[in-house]
Protein backbone atom coordinates (compact mmCIF):
# COMPACT_ATOMS: atom_id res chain seq x y z
CA UNK A 1 0.00 0.00 0.00
CA UNK A 2 1.04 3.67 -0.01
CA UNK A 3 2.69 3.39 3.41
CA UNK A 4 4.74 0.31 2.60
CA UNK A 5 8.51 0.40 2.33
CA UNK A 6 9.77 1.17 -1.13
CA UNK A 7 11.51 -1.69 -2.95
CA UNK A 8 15.19 -1.40 -3.83
CA UNK A 9 15.80 0.05 -7.25
CA UNK A 10 16.69 -2.80 -9.60
CA UNK A 11 19.95 -2.77 -11.53
CA UNK A 12 20.06 -1.95 -15.21
CA UNK A 13 19.21 -5.12 -17.17
CA UNK A 14 22.35 -6.96 -18.22
CA UNK A 15 24.53 -5.25 -15.59
CA UNK A 16 25.26 -6.56 -12.09
CA UNK A 17 26.65 -4.13 -9.50
CA UNK A 18 29.05 -6.73 -8.09
CA UNK A 19 30.71 -7.10 -11.50
CA UNK A 20 33.44 -4.72 -12.63
CA UNK A 21 32.27 -2.35 -15.32
CA UNK A 22 34.00 -2.44 -18.67
CA UNK A 23 35.51 0.91 -19.73
CA UNK A 24 33.92 3.22 -22.26
CA UNK A 25 34.14 1.83 -25.79
CA UNK A 26 33.69 4.59 -28.39
CA UNK A 27 33.14 3.40 -31.93
CA UNK A 28 32.16 4.63 -35.37
CA UNK A 29 28.84 2.84 -35.86
CA UNK A 30 27.43 4.26 -39.13
CA UNK A 31 28.78 6.48 -41.91
CA UNK A 32 26.85 7.88 -44.88
CA UNK A 33 29.50 9.58 -47.06
CA UNK A 34 27.24 10.54 -49.99
CA UNK A 35 23.48 10.34 -49.36
CA UNK A 36 21.02 10.48 -52.23
CA UNK A 37 19.02 13.03 -50.22
CA UNK A 38 19.62 14.89 -46.99
CA UNK A 39 22.93 15.37 -45.18
CA UNK A 40 25.91 13.07 -44.90
CA UNK A 41 26.45 11.96 -41.31
CA UNK A 42 28.51 9.89 -38.87
CA UNK A 43 26.93 8.04 -35.95
CA UNK A 44 29.12 7.34 -32.91
CA UNK A 45 28.25 4.97 -30.05
CA UNK A 46 29.64 4.20 -26.62
CA UNK A 47 29.43 0.38 -26.52
CA UNK A 48 31.04 0.06 -23.06
CA UNK A 49 29.55 -0.02 -19.55
CA UNK A 50 31.13 3.26 -18.38
CA UNK A 51 30.44 6.86 -19.47
CA UNK A 52 32.53 8.33 -22.28
CA UNK A 53 33.94 11.84 -21.70
CA UNK A 54 34.23 13.40 -25.16
CA UNK A 55 36.60 16.25 -24.29
CA UNK A 56 39.79 16.04 -26.33
CA UNK A 57 38.60 13.32 -28.73
CA UNK A 58 38.99 13.86 -32.46
CA UNK A 59 37.33 12.61 -35.63
CA UNK A 60 39.72 12.55 -38.61
CA UNK A 61 38.76 12.14 -42.25
CA UNK A 62 41.04 10.91 -45.04
CA UNK A 63 41.13 13.19 -48.07
CA UNK A 64 43.54 11.87 -50.67
CA UNK A 65 46.78 11.14 -48.80
CA UNK A 66 46.16 13.43 -45.84
CA UNK A 67 43.93 13.33 -42.75
CA UNK A 68 41.79 16.34 -41.78
CA UNK A 69 40.80 16.60 -38.13
CA UNK A 70 38.07 18.06 -35.93
CA UNK A 71 37.90 18.07 -32.13
CA UNK A 72 34.60 17.13 -30.53
CA UNK A 73 33.31 20.21 -28.72
CA UNK A 74 30.63 20.77 -26.13
CA UNK A 75 27.78 22.85 -27.58
CA UNK A 76 24.00 22.90 -27.86
CA UNK A 77 22.90 19.49 -29.08
CA UNK A 78 26.39 18.03 -28.63
CA UNK A 79 27.07 16.23 -25.32
CA UNK A 80 30.16 16.45 -23.10
CA UNK A 81 29.52 12.95 -21.74
CA UNK A 82 27.97 9.92 -23.44
CA UNK A 83 26.21 7.27 -21.35
CA UNK A 84 26.85 3.54 -21.79
CA UNK A 85 25.13 2.05 -24.86
CA UNK A 86 24.11 5.52 -26.08
CA UNK A 87 25.13 7.34 -29.23
CA UNK A 88 25.04 10.65 -31.07
CA UNK A 89 25.17 11.90 -34.62
CA UNK A 90 27.55 14.24 -36.41
CA UNK A 91 26.13 16.04 -39.43
CA UNK A 92 27.02 19.34 -41.10
CA UNK A 93 25.53 22.55 -39.72
CA UNK A 94 22.10 21.28 -38.65
CA UNK A 95 22.20 23.09 -35.30
CA UNK A 96 20.30 20.13 -33.79
CA UNK A 97 23.26 17.76 -33.47
CA UNK A 98 27.04 17.92 -33.23
CA UNK A 99 28.48 19.54 -36.34
CA UNK A 100 30.43 17.41 -38.81
CA UNK A 101 33.29 19.66 -39.92
CA UNK A 102 35.50 17.20 -41.82
CA UNK A 103 34.70 16.22 -45.44
CA UNK A 104 33.33 12.85 -46.52
CA UNK A 105 33.38 11.48 -50.05
CA UNK A 106 32.80 8.32 -52.10
CA UNK A 107 36.43 7.35 -51.42
CA UNK A 108 38.01 8.14 -48.09
CA UNK A 109 38.26 7.06 -44.48
CA UNK A 110 37.47 7.97 -40.90
CA UNK A 111 39.26 7.36 -37.65
CA UNK A 112 38.44 8.10 -34.03
CA UNK A 113 41.37 9.39 -31.97
CA UNK A 114 41.52 9.63 -28.17
CA UNK A 115 43.00 12.63 -26.26
CA UNK A 116 46.43 10.88 -26.14
CA UNK A 117 46.55 10.60 -29.92
CA UNK A 118 45.79 6.86 -30.09
CA UNK A 119 43.58 5.68 -32.96
CA UNK A 120 40.84 3.56 -31.37
CA UNK A 121 38.67 2.96 -34.44
CA UNK A 122 39.35 3.27 -38.16
CA UNK A 123 37.55 2.52 -41.42
CA UNK A 124 38.44 3.23 -45.06
CA UNK A 125 36.32 2.81 -48.18
CA UNK A 126 36.52 3.18 -51.96
CA UNK A 127 33.81 4.15 -54.43
CA UNK A 128 30.88 3.43 -52.13
CA UNK A 129 28.45 5.26 -54.40
CA UNK A 130 25.44 7.44 -53.71
CA UNK A 131 22.96 6.41 -51.03
CA UNK A 132 25.21 3.78 -49.43
CA UNK A 133 25.54 3.31 -45.66
CA UNK A 134 28.66 1.85 -44.05
CA UNK A 135 27.59 0.04 -40.86
CA UNK A 136 29.78 -1.58 -38.26
CA UNK A 137 29.28 -5.34 -37.92
CA UNK A 138 30.44 -6.80 -34.61
CA UNK A 139 32.76 -9.76 -35.10
CA UNK A 140 31.88 -13.13 -33.59
CA UNK A 141 34.36 -14.85 -31.30
CA UNK A 142 37.89 -13.73 -32.09
CA UNK A 143 36.94 -12.20 -35.43
CA UNK A 144 37.51 -8.44 -35.69
CA UNK A 145 34.71 -5.98 -36.30
CA UNK A 146 34.12 -5.09 -39.95
CA UNK A 147 32.04 -2.57 -41.88
CA UNK A 148 29.42 -3.66 -44.38
CA UNK A 149 28.07 -1.43 -47.12
CA UNK A 150 24.48 -1.55 -48.31
CA UNK A 151 22.30 0.64 -50.49
CA UNK A 152 19.86 2.29 -48.13
CA UNK A 153 17.75 4.06 -50.75
CA UNK A 154 15.54 2.61 -53.47
CA UNK A 155 13.18 4.16 -55.99
CA UNK A 156 9.44 3.92 -55.48
CA UNK A 157 7.18 2.93 -52.57
CA UNK A 158 7.86 0.20 -49.98
CA UNK A 159 6.12 -2.31 -52.28
CA UNK A 160 8.58 -1.42 -55.05
CA UNK A 161 11.42 -2.01 -52.60
CA UNK A 162 10.12 -5.53 -51.89
CA UNK A 163 9.88 -6.24 -55.61
CA UNK A 164 13.46 -5.11 -56.15
CA UNK A 165 14.81 -7.16 -53.25
CA UNK A 166 13.41 -10.53 -54.34
CA UNK A 167 12.53 -13.36 -51.91
CA UNK A 168 9.69 -11.21 -50.55
CA UNK A 169 7.07 -12.16 -53.14
CA UNK A 170 4.72 -13.78 -50.58
CA UNK A 171 4.61 -10.69 -48.38
CA UNK A 172 4.04 -8.57 -51.48
CA UNK A 173 1.26 -10.86 -52.78
CA UNK A 174 -0.55 -10.71 -49.44
CA UNK A 175 -0.30 -6.91 -49.31
CA UNK A 176 -1.84 -6.76 -52.77
CA UNK A 177 -4.65 -9.20 -51.88
CA UNK A 178 -5.81 -6.93 -49.05
CA UNK A 179 -5.22 -3.73 -51.08
CA UNK A 180 -2.55 -2.64 -48.62
CA UNK A 181 -0.29 -1.95 -51.58
CA UNK A 182 -2.62 0.97 -52.37
CA UNK A 183 -2.07 2.28 -48.83
CA UNK A 184 1.71 1.98 -49.09
CA UNK A 185 1.74 3.59 -52.54
CA UNK A 186 -0.63 6.43 -51.58
CA UNK A 187 -3.53 5.48 -53.87
CA UNK A 188 -7.20 5.81 -52.95
CA UNK A 189 -9.36 2.86 -51.90
CA UNK A 190 -12.78 2.75 -53.57
CA UNK A 191 -14.10 -0.80 -53.09
CA UNK A 192 -16.55 -1.61 -50.29
CA UNK A 193 -17.82 -5.10 -51.17
CA UNK A 194 -15.26 -7.23 -49.29
CA UNK A 195 -15.11 -8.01 -45.57
CA UNK A 196 -11.84 -6.12 -45.09
CA UNK A 197 -12.56 -3.00 -47.19
CA UNK A 198 -13.84 -0.85 -44.32
CA UNK A 199 -10.79 -1.64 -42.19
CA UNK A 200 -8.33 -0.87 -44.97
CA UNK A 201 -10.13 2.30 -46.09
CA UNK A 202 -9.59 3.84 -42.63
CA UNK A 203 -5.80 3.83 -43.00
CA UNK A 204 -4.17 7.16 -43.97
CA UNK A 205 -2.69 7.37 -47.44
CA UNK A 206 -1.40 9.94 -49.88
CA UNK A 207 1.76 11.85 -50.66
CA UNK A 208 2.10 13.14 -47.09
CA UNK A 209 1.50 9.74 -45.49
CA UNK A 210 4.54 7.48 -45.82
CA UNK A 211 4.63 4.06 -44.14
CA UNK A 212 7.35 1.95 -42.56
CA UNK A 213 7.10 -1.72 -43.45
CA UNK A 214 8.71 -4.59 -41.55
CA UNK A 215 9.16 -7.20 -44.26
CA UNK A 216 9.38 -10.98 -43.80
CA UNK A 217 10.93 -13.21 -46.46
CA UNK A 218 9.27 -16.08 -48.32
CA UNK A 219 10.83 -18.77 -46.10
CA UNK A 220 9.09 -17.43 -42.98
CA UNK A 221 5.70 -17.21 -44.69
CA UNK A 222 6.19 -20.73 -46.09
CA UNK A 223 6.94 -22.00 -42.56
CA UNK A 224 3.63 -20.51 -41.36
CA UNK A 225 1.71 -22.07 -44.25
CA UNK A 226 3.35 -25.47 -43.63
CA UNK A 227 2.56 -25.26 -39.92
CA UNK A 228 -1.11 -24.45 -40.57
CA UNK A 229 -1.39 -27.38 -43.02
CA UNK A 230 -0.09 -29.87 -40.47
CA UNK A 231 2.64 -32.52 -40.70
CA UNK A 232 0.82 -34.83 -43.15
CA UNK A 233 -0.31 -32.34 -45.79
CA UNK A 234 1.50 -30.06 -48.24
CA UNK A 235 1.94 -26.44 -47.22
CA UNK A 236 -0.96 -24.12 -47.92
CA UNK A 237 -0.81 -21.89 -50.98
CA UNK A 238 -1.20 -18.13 -50.63
CA UNK A 239 -4.79 -18.45 -51.90
CA UNK A 240 -5.60 -21.15 -49.33
CA UNK A 241 -3.93 -19.12 -46.57
CA UNK A 242 -6.13 -16.04 -47.11
CA UNK A 243 -9.22 -18.21 -47.62
CA UNK A 244 -8.76 -20.17 -44.36
CA UNK A 245 -6.96 -17.64 -42.11
CA UNK A 246 -7.71 -14.32 -43.80
CA UNK A 247 -8.47 -12.43 -40.60
CA UNK A 248 -5.27 -13.62 -38.92
CA UNK A 249 -3.18 -12.76 -41.99
CA UNK A 250 -4.64 -9.24 -42.21
CA UNK A 251 -3.86 -8.62 -38.53
CA UNK A 252 -0.28 -9.79 -39.06
CA UNK A 253 0.19 -7.57 -42.11
CA UNK A 254 -1.15 -4.53 -40.25
CA UNK A 255 1.07 -5.28 -37.25
CA UNK A 256 4.07 -5.15 -39.60
CA UNK A 257 3.18 -1.60 -40.73
CA UNK A 258 3.93 1.67 -38.89
CA UNK A 259 2.60 5.03 -40.06
CA UNK A 260 5.38 7.45 -41.00
CA UNK A 261 9.03 6.93 -41.87
CA UNK A 262 10.68 5.38 -38.81
CA UNK A 263 14.42 4.86 -39.24
CA UNK A 264 16.93 3.12 -37.04
CA UNK A 265 18.65 6.38 -36.11
CA UNK A 266 15.32 8.03 -35.24
CA UNK A 267 14.44 5.18 -32.90
CA UNK A 268 17.89 5.37 -31.35
CA UNK A 269 17.61 9.15 -30.94
CA UNK A 270 14.29 8.79 -29.13
CA UNK A 271 15.92 6.36 -26.71
CA UNK A 272 19.00 8.54 -26.23
CA UNK A 273 17.15 11.85 -25.89
CA UNK A 274 14.54 10.47 -23.48
CA UNK A 275 17.04 8.39 -21.49
CA UNK A 276 15.04 5.24 -22.17
CA UNK A 277 15.85 1.56 -22.54
CA UNK A 278 13.42 1.34 -25.44
CA UNK A 279 10.94 3.28 -27.52
CA UNK A 280 7.73 2.31 -29.27
CA UNK A 281 5.64 2.94 -32.36
CA UNK A 282 1.94 2.23 -32.88
CA UNK A 283 1.19 -0.15 -35.73
CA UNK A 284 -1.57 -0.09 -38.33
CA UNK A 285 -3.25 -2.87 -36.29
CA UNK A 286 -3.99 -0.14 -33.68
CA UNK A 287 -6.05 -1.03 -30.60
CA UNK A 288 -3.08 -0.30 -28.34
CA UNK A 289 -0.76 -2.61 -30.31
CA UNK A 290 2.79 -1.23 -30.39
CA UNK A 291 6.19 -2.32 -31.62
CA UNK A 292 8.87 -1.89 -28.97
CA UNK A 293 12.37 -1.08 -30.29
CA UNK A 294 15.55 -1.57 -28.26
CA UNK A 295 19.28 -1.79 -28.96
CA UNK A 296 21.89 -4.31 -27.85
CA UNK A 297 25.67 -4.02 -27.61
CA UNK A 298 27.21 -3.32 -30.99
CA UNK A 299 24.09 -1.57 -32.28
CA UNK A 300 21.90 -4.61 -33.00
CA UNK A 301 18.25 -3.52 -33.27
CA UNK A 302 15.67 -5.75 -31.59
CA UNK A 303 11.87 -5.63 -31.52
CA UNK A 304 9.86 -7.01 -28.63
CA UNK A 305 6.56 -8.27 -30.07
CA UNK A 306 5.31 -9.74 -26.79
CA UNK A 307 5.19 -6.80 -24.40
CA UNK A 308 1.57 -6.26 -23.46
CA UNK A 309 -0.51 -4.10 -21.18
CA UNK A 310 -2.67 -6.93 -19.86
CA UNK A 311 -5.08 -5.42 -17.38
CA UNK A 312 -6.00 -7.12 -14.09
CA UNK A 313 -9.66 -8.27 -14.09
CA UNK A 314 -10.55 -6.14 -11.05
CA UNK A 315 -8.63 -3.07 -12.23
CA UNK A 316 -11.19 -0.53 -13.42
CA UNK A 317 -8.66 2.26 -14.02
CA UNK A 318 -6.19 0.69 -16.47
CA UNK A 319 -2.44 0.25 -16.75
CA UNK A 320 -1.38 3.85 -17.60
CA UNK A 321 -3.32 5.13 -14.58
CA UNK A 322 -1.80 2.52 -12.26
CA UNK A 323 1.67 3.53 -13.49
CA UNK A 324 0.88 7.20 -12.82
CA UNK A 325 -0.20 6.20 -9.32
CA UNK A 326 3.21 4.56 -8.75
CA UNK A 327 1.71 1.07 -8.42
CA UNK A 328 4.13 -0.76 -10.70
CA UNK A 329 6.08 -2.29 -7.78
CA UNK A 330 3.06 -3.82 -6.08
CA UNK A 331 2.59 -7.57 -5.81
CA UNK A 332 -0.75 -7.71 -7.61
CA UNK A 333 0.91 -6.29 -10.76
CA UNK A 334 4.08 -8.38 -10.44
CA UNK A 335 2.23 -11.65 -9.79
CA UNK A 336 4.71 -13.89 -11.61
CA UNK A 337 1.95 -15.17 -13.88
CA UNK A 338 -0.36 -16.36 -11.07
CA UNK A 339 -3.37 -14.45 -12.43
CA UNK A 340 -1.87 -12.64 -15.42
CA UNK A 341 -0.47 -15.87 -16.94
CA UNK A 342 2.54 -13.83 -18.02
CA UNK A 343 6.06 -13.86 -16.58
CA UNK A 344 6.08 -10.07 -16.46
CA UNK A 345 2.74 -9.87 -14.70
CA UNK A 346 0.15 -7.22 -15.54
CA UNK A 347 0.86 -3.86 -17.24
CA UNK A 348 4.22 -4.82 -18.74
CA UNK A 349 4.35 -1.89 -21.12
CA UNK A 350 3.15 0.90 -18.84
CA UNK A 351 5.37 -0.34 -16.01
CA UNK A 352 8.55 -0.43 -18.09
CA UNK A 353 9.09 -4.19 -18.34
CA UNK A 354 9.67 -4.42 -22.13
CA UNK A 355 13.16 -5.88 -22.19
CA UNK A 356 15.14 -7.45 -24.99
CA UNK A 357 18.11 -9.01 -23.26
CA UNK A 358 18.96 -12.71 -23.31
CA UNK A 359 15.62 -14.31 -24.11
CA UNK A 360 15.28 -14.16 -27.88
CA UNK A 361 11.92 -16.01 -27.93
CA UNK A 362 9.95 -12.78 -27.74
CA UNK A 363 12.51 -10.49 -29.40
CA UNK A 364 13.21 -10.51 -33.11
CA UNK A 365 16.11 -8.92 -34.93
CA UNK A 366 16.08 -6.34 -37.70
CA UNK A 367 18.47 -7.99 -40.16
CA UNK A 368 18.69 -4.99 -42.48
CA UNK A 369 17.40 -1.58 -41.45
CA UNK A 370 16.60 1.68 -43.20
CA UNK A 371 15.99 0.76 -46.83
CA UNK A 372 14.44 4.10 -47.70
CA UNK A 373 11.74 4.37 -50.34
CA UNK A 374 12.47 7.49 -52.41
CA UNK A 375 14.84 8.76 -49.74
CA UNK A 376 12.23 8.24 -47.02
CA UNK A 377 9.60 10.43 -48.63
CA UNK A 378 7.51 7.33 -49.37
CA UNK A 379 8.53 5.42 -46.28
CA UNK A 380 11.08 2.81 -45.24
CA UNK A 381 11.53 -0.96 -45.16
CA UNK A 382 13.20 -2.99 -42.41
CA UNK A 383 13.90 -6.66 -43.02
CA UNK A 384 13.15 -8.79 -39.94
CA UNK A 385 14.11 -12.38 -39.20
CA UNK A 386 10.63 -13.80 -38.45
CA UNK A 387 6.93 -13.10 -38.45
CA UNK A 388 5.74 -11.22 -35.41
CA UNK A 389 2.98 -12.42 -33.12
CA UNK A 390 0.09 -9.97 -32.85
CA UNK A 391 -0.65 -9.11 -29.19
CA UNK A 392 -4.12 -8.87 -27.75
CA UNK A 393 -5.71 -5.41 -28.07
CA UNK A 394 -5.59 -3.08 -25.08
CA UNK A 395 -8.36 -0.56 -24.45
CA UNK A 396 -7.66 2.10 -21.84
CA UNK A 397 -10.75 2.38 -19.61
CA UNK A 398 -10.04 6.08 -19.08
CA UNK A 399 -10.77 6.84 -22.74
CA UNK A 400 -14.40 7.41 -23.81
CA UNK A 401 -16.29 4.83 -25.87
CA UNK A 402 -13.54 2.26 -25.46
CA UNK A 403 -11.14 3.99 -27.83
CA UNK A 404 -7.66 2.43 -28.03
CA UNK A 405 -4.95 3.67 -25.73
CA UNK A 406 -2.99 6.51 -27.26
CA UNK A 407 0.80 6.38 -27.64
CA UNK A 408 2.93 8.22 -25.16
CA UNK A 409 5.92 7.79 -22.89
CA UNK A 410 5.89 4.53 -21.01
CA UNK A 411 6.22 5.35 -17.31
CA UNK A 412 8.93 3.34 -15.61
CA UNK A 413 10.86 2.80 -18.85
CA UNK A 414 13.74 5.01 -17.81
CA UNK A 415 17.30 3.81 -18.28
CA UNK A 416 18.65 2.10 -15.23
CA UNK A 417 15.16 1.55 -13.87
CA UNK A 418 12.83 -1.37 -13.80
CA UNK A 419 9.21 -1.70 -12.87
CA UNK A 420 8.18 0.99 -10.45
CA UNK A 421 11.42 2.94 -10.79
CA UNK A 422 9.50 6.17 -10.32
CA UNK A 423 8.53 5.20 -6.78
CA UNK A 424 11.03 7.60 -5.24
CA UNK A 425 8.50 10.43 -5.23
CA UNK A 426 5.76 10.32 -2.62
CA UNK A 427 2.32 9.51 -3.98
CA UNK A 428 -0.10 12.41 -4.22
CA UNK A 429 -2.61 12.26 -1.39
CA UNK A 430 -5.47 12.28 -3.89
CA UNK A 431 -4.46 8.81 -5.10
CA UNK A 432 -4.51 7.24 -1.64
CA UNK A 433 -8.25 7.24 -1.21
CA UNK A 434 -10.04 3.91 -1.24
CA UNK A 435 -11.65 4.76 -4.55
CA UNK A 436 -8.73 5.90 -6.68
CA UNK A 437 -5.86 3.73 -5.52
CA UNK A 438 -7.44 0.57 -4.17
CA UNK A 439 -5.29 -2.32 -5.38
CA UNK A 440 -6.91 -5.15 -7.36
CA UNK A 441 -4.74 -7.32 -5.06
CA UNK A 442 -7.11 -6.30 -2.26
CA UNK A 443 -10.14 -7.01 -4.44
CA UNK A 444 -8.81 -10.50 -5.17
CA UNK A 445 -7.70 -11.51 -1.67
CA UNK A 446 -9.00 -8.83 0.72
CA UNK A 447 -6.88 -6.32 2.63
Amino acid sequence: GPGAARPARPARPGFHPEEERTPAQPMLMEIVPKPARGDKFVYLVNAGDSPWALEGWKVESKVGDRWESQTLERRAGCPAMMRPQAGFRLDPGSGRTCDLKVPLGETGGLRLVDPDGKVVNKVEWRNVGTGVTLRRKVGEGDRPDTYEAFANERQGAPTDVLEQLGNYSTHLALLRYFDLDNVLEGRSHRRADRWFDERVSELPRGGEDPWTLLAVDDDEWFALMADLAGPYAPALSVEELVDIEGDMVLEKLLYHMVHGTVTRSQARSLIDNDDRLYTRAETAARMGRFLVFSFQDGGKVLINDDCQDRQAPADEFGCPQQAEWRKCHEDWINDGGFHSERDGGFCEFSCGKCRCQDDEDYCLEIKTADILADGGYKGAVHLVNRLMEVPAPYVDPRRPNGQPASPGPAPGARRGAGAGAAEEEEEPSSTRSSGGSRSPFCLFFGC
